[in-house]
């Protein structure tokens, strides 16, 4: 520990159990970002219209598309379909539910 004439005039002095509230929150703050992002994965898929160069889940190479595509919820391509009834088949036959876009 410095001495109490080395310590700066404005500097205040965190009690342990504030800090350890503090690290608590902190850690509780990175858990909660790190579930946010994983929200609805792997449940609910959107569709919107592709065309262009996208990439799809699985792959590490962009590839010409259009159509259709249906989308997790962390925004990955999983698929192009043709129409939106093909995207919603796709959808039940993998128990995702589609949600609309705002």
């Amino acid at each position: 520990m410095l001495d109490e004439k080395y310590k700066p005039e404005n500097a205040v002095e965190v009690p342990a159990e504030a800090a350890e509230t503090q690290t608590w929150q902190q850690s509780l703050d990175e858990v909660a970002k790190r579930e946010l992002l994983l929200l609805g994965e792997g449940q609910i898929v959107y569709f919107r219209p592709v065309s262009g160069e996208e990439y799809e889940a699985g792959t590490q190479a962009a590839r010409l598309v259009t159509g259709l595509g249906v989308f997790s919820a962390r925004g990955n391509l999983l698929l192009v379909c043709p129409d939106l009834e093909t995207a919603a088949a796709f959808a039940m036959e993998n128990n995702l539910v589609p949600v609309r876009l705002h």
